[in-house]
């Protein structure tokens, strides 16, 4: 026996922005929680039917049974309202009793593309969009028979075998840059005059590293260790760890294949100078510096001293300036004058100056 079509959703889009929406604020305002909770309950019921609930009896007292605490009377009253406000199609409600709206079915459909959808589609608003299940597109994936599996093996294989080659063809190269880089200094004894490596011909270190080029890192080496005592006295340093700095510098040619194929030596040389060299520190300054130093900012600071004086007025001159005569006292100058030059001063104010004065 075939398994029923589904026609409902397991679980539908919900907006963030839902309660904020004006039917929704409106609902709230005026019916409190209760409007809010019916509405999600009624879209509830309306996906998990399909993109439509015929409103009836026996719907509305199922879903009661969901929202203890709201009666019949208020649940009609808040389905009225949210038919009246738009937010279920007003047309579909009064002529078929139906709640559904645009929104609704978008979302559905838009849910429902990989099924094939069968039969009449009622209540519709507006024409579906495409259903990909209609055009031979299953929401499952379709077996693949064991012909099609073996080919498509084949190719995987195909496609995976030149990157295992690429991996192994890599290890090899690691490999044979160890045991370059895993020589000792007995080994470049080993060396003849001329040079020659032990090295095949056709052997490469590097991807443009050829065994002539690893003879030229090589003779370098040997130049660098043979000239460790003179550059060690050169740098302050033991000759131990001249060639240890050389052997590293060796070791990194060898991996990227970057250094001076026309002056490997010259370029070996100046690699381990700049290893070596150490940044001088500057002198402490001498005892005739610092008194110079001391010098420069005692003339500063007379220098400093004679413009400020240079601005200064005197008490006299500034006295003579507003036209008062010299050497008169303050109490004089702030006195008011009477018309018959006696000061209007009170006597405890004429005291306190007395006093000041005095104790001048």
């Amino acid at each position: 026996m075939a398994r029923p079509k589904k026609q409902g959703l397991d679980y539908f889009p919900f907006d963030c922005d839902f309660f904020s929406d004006e039917r929704m604020v409106a609902i709230a305002g005026k019916y409190g929680i209760e409007g809010e909770i019916v509405t999600v309950k009624l879209l509830c019921a309306i996906y998990r039917r399909g993109y439509y609930l015929e409103w009836n009896e026996m719907v509305k007292y199922k879903l009661l049974s969901q929202l203890p605490g709201v009666g019949a009377s208020r649940l009609d009253e808040i389905v009225t309202r949210l038919v009246l406000w738009g937010f279920f199609d007003k047309a579909l409600y009064d002529s078929d009793n139906v709640l559904t709206s645009k929104s609704i079915q978008e979302v559905y459909f838009e849910a429902s593309k990989f099924r094939k959808l069968d039969g009449e589609l009622p209540y519709l608003l507006e024409k579906p969009r495409v259903n990909y299940a209609s055009k031979g597109v299953s929401q499952t994936l379709t077996p693949i028979s064991q012909k099609q599996n073996k080919a498509v093996s084949q190719t995987l294989t195909a496609d995976s075998q030149p990157l295992t080659n690429e991996y192994q063809e890599k290890m090899q190269e690691i490999k044979r840059k160890e045991i370059k880089l895993n020589k000792t200094y007995p080994q470049m004894s080993d060396m003849s005059a001329d040079g020659a490596a032990s090295d095949t011909a056709g052997d490469k270190l590097g991807d443009d590293l050829t065994s002539g080029e690893i003879r030229q890192v090589k003779l370098a080496l040997a130049k660098a260790i043979a000239s460790s005592d003179s550059l060690a006295k050169e740098f302050g340093v033991t000759a131990e760890v001249v060639m240890e700095i050389a052997n590293e510098i060796a070791d990194r040619w060898l991996l990227t294949g970057e250094f001076d194929r026309k002056r490997p030596v010259t370029h070996m040389l100046n690699a381990i100078g700049k290893k070596l060299a150490v940044p001088k520190s500057p002198a402490p300054p001498s005892r005739r510096d610092v008194e110079a130093e001391r010098e420069e900012e005692r003339r500063k600071r007379r220098e400093e001293e004679r413009i400020h004086a240079s601005k200064v007025v005197s008490a006299d001159d500034y006295l003579r300036s507003i036209g008062v005569k010299p050497g008169t006292s303050m109490a004089e100058i702030a006195a008011p004058k009477t018309g018959n030059g006696k000061s209007e001063l009170p006597d405890d104010v004429r005291s306190a100056l007395d006093s000041i004065k005095a104790m001048k």
